[in-house]
This record gives C-alpha cells, structure tokens and sequence, in this order.
C-alpha cells in the first residue's frame, strides 16, 4: 500500500510511520527542507509543502492526516489555515480512496461529561482550537458528500506515550517539591490516548473501509481519575510522596479572561482550566462495535516505559518541552 502522511516530525505520526513503514511505503509531507536522519530510514518518499497553503498532486492508497496546529495560544487566522485550509489542500490533492483525518476530542462541548459522536457541536462553545477542528471535519464531510471516497475522522483525547511531547511536558510541569499545583482538585474523570491505540484505530480504518464518511472516538479501555495520573506520575518520576494543592477555580477563569482579551500569552487559558476541572469521556461504543477495536494499552502499565524515556531524554528537557527533543525514542 502507497500511504500518504503528514505530521510525521511530530509525536504522533513518529508513531504512525513506524508502524506503517513496516510493511507499507509511506511517503511523508512536511514543511521542512529535509527529514530527520532518524527518519530517513522509515521514508519512501519525502514531499516538502506547507499545505496550508498549498500541496502537489499525489496518488496512493491512502492519506493519513495527522499534522495540524494544536494550541490555545495562536490566532484563528493561523489556527484556521494549518487545521481547515489544510485538510481542505490535502483531501483535494490526495488523489487515493482512503483518507484518514485525525481530529480531536477538543470538537465536543467541554461542559458535558460524555462525548459521544452523534452529539450536537455548538460552535460557539468550543476553543479556537476546537472550532478549527470541527470546521476542517465539516469541510472533508461536505466534499466527501460528493466524492463518496472511504474518509475516517478520528477523534483522540489527550494522546500520549513514549516520545510525548505535548501531554507529558504539561503534566510535568504542575509538580513542584512534593506538591502539585493546580486550579480545583483535579476529581476529575478523563479519557486519554495512548498513541499506539490510536495507531491501531488508523490500521482498523484502513483494514475494514466503508465508502462515505464516519466518525469515531478513539480512547483507553478506562477513562482516569486525573489526581491519580498526576500523583503517579510524578512519584514514579521524582520519588516521595505527592499531594495536591487545589487553586481557586473562579479567579483563575477570570484572570485567564483577561489576559486573553488583552492579547497577553501565558500558560493560564480558560481552556486549559477547563480541560482539568472538568470531565471529559469519550464513548467508544461506536468503534468497538464497527472496527472491533479495543484499547491494547493504559496509562498506568505503560508509565514505567514513559517513565524511562523521561529521566534518559531528561525530566527539565521534556518538562520545558524542548524542540531539540530527539525525533522518536
């Protein structure tokens, strides 16, 4: 199979282009000059393109859409040109019957405690992030309305694994001499992803096509206690014990309001509190029942593997989410 990836610099699709380059040529799309070293091996082919603003034709089996900008800290201008202009470029330059989007649990009204596909999205509810991410969906949806090519939209939680770069660095940074620092008290319930159950979603996607469009979520078999993870986490990686120190939730939302509306950057976004004081499962009834997925990893089992990678990349290096990190462990 001719496989078509974008992201592959990043986290996720590392993982992705692994996986696939095993038994697949996969041809990767990406900003830059040329691929990391450590990714030549894993390339059959290597196309540099800004594809928010435009991509060349090419022709496969499929396109695995991973790349897109995920922050709470960038405009809508930027936001909607690398997540909605292009998914919009690459779908229409994919000349390939598969396409798999990958988009985010970050679409769903944060303050519902379930998430399942069929819910009504109000855009007017969700982060500039997550109204990009719905607006790119849309837009494949209504072009594929035509097309009737096999388009998955994927939609993780909080993916993370070894190599995390996104997930891990925030969670890391909440900790400091036995205390963890955080607006409420973290008694939240959460869904995450580990990377390779999202890989195995995308394998799925692929093995069983359905001509049309279809949405799932894409998750752990469990969702978690958020305390919990954070605890473990930081005793796993800094020993001792841990405790949590809960900050009050209404000033920060309305701090955090405030420096946004002044245009100020800073790690306190109403987004960010949202995501940690309130909860957030995603259902997967849906790909379980039509993929026969189920989640192969968990959070806890594979925080000692996480944990490894961690204190041999360095826990300051990983914590300050370092753009030097090496490009897969």
């Amino acid at each position: 199979m001719k496989i078509l990836l974008t992201g592959a610099t990043g986290f996720v699709g590392a993982h992705v282009l692994r996986h696939f380059a095993q038994a697949h040529q996969v041809t990767v799309v990406a900003r830059q000059a040329e691929p990391p070293k450590a990714m030549q091996p894993f390339l059959s082919g290597y196309i540099r393109a800004d594809i928010a603003e435009n991509m060349p034709r090419w022709s496969g089996d499929a396109c695995i859409h991973v790349a897109g900008l995920a922050t709470d800290k960038a405009s809508y201008a930027d936001l909607y040109a690398a997540n909605v202009l292009g998914s919009k470029h690459l779908f229409e330059a994919a000349d390939c019957p598969h396409f798999i989007q990958i988009s985010s649990a970050s679409v769903y009204d944060d303050h519902k405690p379930m998430h399942r596909e069929q819910d009504a999205i109000p855009l007017d509810k969700l982060s500039l992030y997550g109204k990009t991410k719905r607006l790119a969906e849309l837009e494949l949806l209504e072009i594929n309305a035509l097309e009737k090519r096999y388009l998955t939209i994927l939609r993780p939680r909080a993916i993370y694994g070894t190599g995390d770069r996104v997930i891990l660095p925030r969670l890391l940074n909440f900790g400091k001499n036995g205390k963890i620092v955080a607006p409420g008290d973290l008694n939240v319930q959460i869904s995450m992803t580990h990377v390779q159950n999202l890989v195995h979603a995308i394998a799925l996607s692929l093995d069983k096509p359905e001509p049309g469009s279809r949405i799932f979520n894409v998750a752990d078999a469990d969702s978690y206690a958020l305390r919990n993870v954070l605890i473990q986490l930081h005793t796993m990686l800094r020993g001792g014990q841990w405790q949590v120190k809960a900050l009050p939730v209404a000033p920060l939302l309305l701090l955090a309001r405030v420096f946004e509306t002044i245009g100020m950057h800073s790690k306190l976004t109403q987004q960010a509190i949202r995501y940690l004081t309130r909860d957030g499962v995603l259902d997967t009834t849906a790909i379980s029942q039509t993929l026969g997925y189920q989640a192969r990893y968990d959070f806890f089992s594979s925080l000692p593997a996480m944990a490894e990678w961690v204190k041999k990349t360095g826990i300051e290096r990983v914590a300050a989410a370092d753009a030097n990190l090496p490009w897969l462990p």
